[in-house]
């Protein structure tokens, strides 16, 4: 390797990269790493994106693996003869506006519901399927500083790739795909990865909106059809990080249904249990009705769950009360209502929600 190669990757990246497990399928986030933090206008030689990545691993890869990957990187990049060259958008500011905006909101909340995430819910040694999102990347920095670890990783987020290449003991797998900088993901069919290699402990998926029903997502291109791959990964739990908020209402694309795949029909418990659970079920009959006629018992485009449950996490409860001041007392009741509402059905779906169990203390260390 050529000195001139080494100065070019700072020591502390040189070492915090090696523990990642790079193969021909998720290949493609270390080549768009590399090119982006190495590369000017003028373009790397693939040889030394090569040796680049060697530096950075430890081993080499395949010359015909970076080729690959970087013809799945287009048109983020540009392959032309030995020479790759950046695009416009990849040499810009590693944060959008998009994602900045994203991330600055309710940043108290999602560190609350990630310490609980991590400090309750995730075991040493466990595998994880992380999503992208802001709330995700929340989570990804509980797990890269916490007392839990030996974790390994599957995702497509790149900022939390970020995160955990400060602590050697995670063992990081990408899921390739096309990097999409309005929410620093990896998506496409490449980003799916197969449940059958890769077995799930926790899968935790991040949502823009909630309903008692279904899930949203922002629709980025390219998101829709991941976020339905991911809903359905056969985990343990099904872990969605959010926030009261989110059931305010619908995002642009619903890509989930907060029902157990195989919940046939829904069984009534008496009581509370009965009258809730016929109402639940009425309004996923109206929703389907309303956005695609016909019959709502028809196979739906929309999947549910597989895992063994799904567990919604939000802020405390007297982070709530402090969110929501007296002026929004009602709305809060409103969005109350939906959690009581989910948690009533929880026996039939599955499905319940609960709050962070974090003090006001454990958010200043």
């Amino acid at each position: 390797m050529k000195k001139s190669l080494k100065k070019k990757v700072p020591v502390s990246r040189r070492k915090t990269l090696r523990h990642l497990d790079v193969t021909s399928t998720n290949i493609s986030g270390v080549v768009l790493e590399v090119i982006r933090e190495n590369s000017k206008r003028s373009g790397l030689k693939i040889d030394t994106i090569s040796d680049l990545i060697r530096n950075l691993l430890g081993y080499k890869v395949d010359r015909e693996v970076i080729i690959n990957s970087i013809q799945h990187l287009i048109p983020l990049v540009d392959l032309e003869g030995q020479r790759v060259y950046p695009s416009a958008e990849l040499l810009r500011s590693k944060d959008t506006s998009f994602f900045d905006t994203r991330k600055s909101t309710s940043r108290r909340a999602k560190r609350a519901v990630a310490k609980h995430i991590h400090d309750n819910m995730m075991s040493t040694l466990g595998a994880v399927f992380l999503d992208g999102g802001s709330a995700c990347e929340a989570v990804a920095e509980e797990m890269a500083r916490g007392e839990q670890s030996q974790f390994t990783v599957m995702t497509n987020n790149r900022k939390a790739v970020k995160a955990f290449m400060t602590n050697d003991k995670i063992r990081i797998h990408l899921t390739g795909g096309i990097y999409k900088s309005d929410d620093e993901t990896f998506v496409g069919q490449e980003a799916v990865f197969d449940t059958r290699k890769f077995n799930v402990k926790h899968a935790i998926i991040g949502v823009s909106g909630l309903t008692p029903t279904h899930v949203f997502n922002h629709d980025i291109l390219g998101e829709e059809y991941i976020k339905k791959q991911y809903w359905q990964i056969p985990a343990e739990w099904l872990i969605v990080p959010a926030n009261l908020r989110k059931f305010e209402g619908k995002d642009a694309s619903c890509f989930g249904v907060l029902c157990h795949a195989e919940t046939t029909h829904v069984e009534t418990g008496g009581d509370v249990y009965e009258s809730m659970d016929e109402a639940i079920e009425n309004k996923r009959k109206a929703w389907w009705n309303d956005k695609y006629g016909g019959d709502s018992t028809e196979e739906s485009e929309i999947p549910r769950f597989k895992a063994e449950a799904c567990i919604i996490v939000i802020e405390p409860e007297w982070m709530i009360d402090e969110e929501f001041e007296k002026e929004e007392k009602e709305l809060r009741d409103v969005l109350m209502s939906k959690v009581e509402e989910i948690n009533s059905n929880s026996r039939a779906t599955r499905v319940c929600v609960v709050f962070s169990d974090v003090k006001r203390k454990d958010l200043k260390r």
